[in-house]
């Protein structure tokens, strides 16, 4: 830890090692080493203090700006030192060190390094020394390096050993002292400061304003300052004085500073003089009122709100703070304080001025700008005036009513003014019904009538009998005609394979108009079934063929236009149901017996089995097969259709052509309907060929007849589950439920 003896001006350096004082010993090293192993241990130890580093001389005084002198930085009490450094500080404006040499103390101990180091600029410069491997250490006092200083200023300067240290060969730091010297030269020290300036103001001087200079801080080493002399760097001629302050204005701005010189002349015989430069940064400071708007300006009524808009800017070389007022006849509205405004850019500040109470007549508006820093360089633009004019006579006020107040596209409005003057009369009036700034009527109570829907600006102006206006705007909104649409399906109820028309109207009108038509199960979500376009007459159509059996719900809706609103329609309910079940009876001449002579005749007698109805569009076709299933008749189409739901056949040839052999035949008739399954019957016959005797042929035939029957019956059964059997498709299709009502 370093301290300083007050009265000596030293400081103190810690150390561990302790060795008593010894002046050099030059010789052979091997005699040296012998001598220190045997005088060594026999001398006294130093004093506590341990060694000690001063300036030699200690004081200088004389030398004026350009000389140089010397001065040692000598030790005395060394014990054991291998290695030193010396840090020095002085008054740059005063002193400067030129050069160091390294002193013979420490070579006196073998090899050594030296290591100097200059920076006047800081008013700092330390050097330092270190014995190499083979030292051995140094005893007792001498000269450590000699410092050349030149005297670059008139003044005092402390030469401030600002730190030391010592070393033995362990690079143990030895105990020790240090005394700083002084320079006290003959020459007077200048120096000033000026204001405003950014250290003492925080802000440069503008040009035009003027700047304190002040050589206080000067001063003679050994007598008086007897002048100051200033050369001000700007052109303008140099000033002397006897005083420590002055003032300057400089009027052109510099923003990299003029240079200006301080030089003193000291009371001594031979007029030693001092000198100082500094530079002054001179900037231009103009904060300027550029525009006043006033608004309204002219016929104003004492009662409204007038907006003032100040523009200000700043034509000056860094950014200002600035404060902006406004006044009307000298009578302060209000101020507002900016705290920056760059340089070249514009600002606008707003204020409102209450004219209630204010009587007729004309008013100075006023905006005074003025920069937070002193020194504007041009006062002529800080203001702006505008005239504000308020008139005694009171407007009109607009007003107006409309009807109906929710008027359709087409409707006539009519529009009533309401307004009053509140001395004298309305004398004209201005409607603008649609906002496009034209004058569309120009009557107390106009009408109009709107095309289009939408929400319009309805404006009134008028103006009473002292020649002032007043305008009032509405919005109205003129509403769309509410529509309609219809539905119907026609039928409601349809087997499925069938169509139905679905069809229906837009009201009022719509020509061209698309129709969305929607449908879904009972129980499912909407879906879009078709869109369908209205004809000349509002109507639209489309048939629908149902793909599945079920009850079904189908509305229609349309999105309106631009003068119509969308409209829905109610709900139709559509029943689908399965196709038609065909039922059939055969009959026929001669049913159980024919001979060869006759024609086979057959009637088949079609219905609806749901409804019972006779069914007259079915395809019926006829096969004949014997008891074996040979087919030996084949698809014979009937087309004769005797009554509704009756068909008829007859063979063309008699059975002996038909070449049919005696037994029994079957004869299956097939009927099928558009929409509906198909179904068919089958009807059984016997052909035998006739006897001689009538009577015999009678019994004969009441006898084969007899067991034909049972026969029949049999063998019916048989042929028809194996013609069945050859029918899969048929019977796949067919509806034939057990309980079937035959004729």
């Amino acid at each position: 830890m370093q301290r300083r003896r007050d009265k000596m001006n030293m400081r103190y350096f810690p150390a561990i090692v302790k060795r008593p004082s010894l002046r050099p010993i030059h010789g052979m090293f091997i005699i040296f080493l012998v001598l220190s192993a045997l005088f060594v241990p026999l001398i006294p130890l130093a004093d506590a203090q341990g060694a000690l580093i001063t300036v030699d001389p200690p004081s200088i005084t004389g030398p004026l700006p350009g000389d140089q002198f010397g001065v040692d930085i000598y030790i005395t009490e060394a014990v054991g030192v291998h290695a030193w450094e010396v840090e020095l500080l002085f008054d740059k404006k005063v002193l400067h060190v030129t050069e160091f040499i390294e002193g013979d103390f420490l070579m006196g101990g073998g090899m050594t390094s030296f290591y100097p180091y200059i920076d006047n600029p800081t008013g700092y410069a330390s050097c330092a020394a270190t014995g190499d491997l083979d030292h051995f250490g140094v005893w007792g006092e001498g000269i450590l390096a000699t410092v050349i200083f030149e005297v670059m200023g008139g003044g005092n300067s402390l030469i401030d050993i600002y730190n030391s240290t010592l070393f033995d060969r362990d690079k143990n730091p030895l105990l020790h002292m240090a005394e700083d010297g002084y320079f006290a030269g003959m020459a007077p020290y200048a120096k000033f400061t000026y204001s405003p300036s950014p250290i003492s103001d925080g802000y440069s001087p503008a040009a035009n304003q003027t700047v304190t200079f002040d050589a206080g801080d000067s001063y003679d080493p050994d007598g008086t300052i007897a002048n100051y002399h200033w050369d001000w760097g700007d052109g303008t001629t140099p000033e002397d004085t006897a005083s420590t302050v002055i003032d300057h204005v400089f009027t052109q701005p510099n923003v990299a500073g003029y240079i200006v010189n301080l030089t003193v002349t000291d009371d001594d015989p031979m007029g030693y003089e001092g000198s100082y430069d500094s530079p002054v940064i001179v900037v231009i400071r103009d904060v300027a009122v550029t525009g006043l708007d006033v608004s309204p300006e002219n016929l104003v009524r004492p009662d409204i709100m007038v907006e003032i808009n100040v523009t200000v800017c700043n034509y000056g070389t860094f950014s200002e703070g600035y404060n902006v007022a406004a006044y009307y006849d000298d009578t302060l509205i209000d101020e507002v304080s900016e705290a920056s405004l760059a340089s070249g850019q514009n600002r606008n500040s707003t204020f409102d001025l209450d004219t209630t109470g204010f009587a007729g007549g004309t008013y100075i508006i006023k905006a005074n700008v003025t920069s937070v820093f002193l020194g504007d360089s041009n006062l002529t633009n800080n203001e702006f005036t505008s005239p504000l004019t308020i008139i005694a006579e009171l407007p009109p006020v607009a007003s107006f009513t409309w009807s109906p107040l929710e008027p359709l596209v087409g409707e006539v409005v009519t529009f009533t003014s309401t307004s009053t003057d509140p001395d004298g009369t309305v004398v004209s009036w201005a409607w603008d019904f649609d906002g496009d700034d034209v004058i569309d009527a120009t009557t107390e109570i106009a009408a109009y009538t709107y095309t289009t829907a939408g929400t319009y600006a309805v404006s009134l102006t008028v103006i009473d009998d002292d020649g002032l206006a007043d305008t009032d705007t509405h919005s109205i909104t003129i509403r769309k005609f509410s529509s309609s649409i219809s539905i119907t399906a026609s039928p409601t109820t349809i087997s499925i394979g069938e169509s139905l028309v679905i069809n229906g109207s837009i009201t009022p009108a719509r020509v061209g108009a698309e129709v969305t038509i929607w449908h879904r199960k009972i129980g499912e979500l909407w879906s879009i079934l078709a869109t369908a376009t209205t004809n000349e007459t509002s109507q639209y159509s489309y048939i629908w063929t149902p793909s599945d059996t079920g009850t079904y719900e189908v509305n229609a809706s349309w999105l309106g236009d631009e003068n119509t609103l969308a409209a829905e329609s109610s709900i139709v309910a559509i029943e689908v149901i399965p196709p038609r079940i065909l039922a059939i009876k055969l009959t026929g001449e001669h049913d159980y017996l024919l001979r060869e002579n006759v024609k086979i005749r057959l009637a088949a007698h079609v219905k609806d089995s749901a409804t019972t109805e006779p069914i007259s569009d079915a395809d019926v076709t006829i096969q004949i097969f014997d008891a074996d299933g040979v087919l030996w008749v084949s698809d014979i189409m009937v087309e004769k259709l005797v009554s509704t739901g009756i068909y008829e056949w007859e063979s063309e040839e008699t059975i002996k052509r038909l070449r049919l052999e005696k037994g029994v035949y079957l004869v299956h008739v097939t009927v099928s309907s558009e929409g509906s399954l198909t179904t068919s019957d089958i009807l059984a016959f016997h052909i035998d060929p006739p006897g001689e005797d009538p009577m015999q042929l009678h019994w004969i035939l009441l006898f084969i007849l007899a067991a034909a029957l049972a026969t029949t019956v049999s063998v019916w059964y048989a042929d028809h589950r194996r013609l069945t059997r050859k029918l899969p498709e048929l019977q796949k299709r067919m509806y034939y439920p057990s309980n079937f009502p035959f004729f």
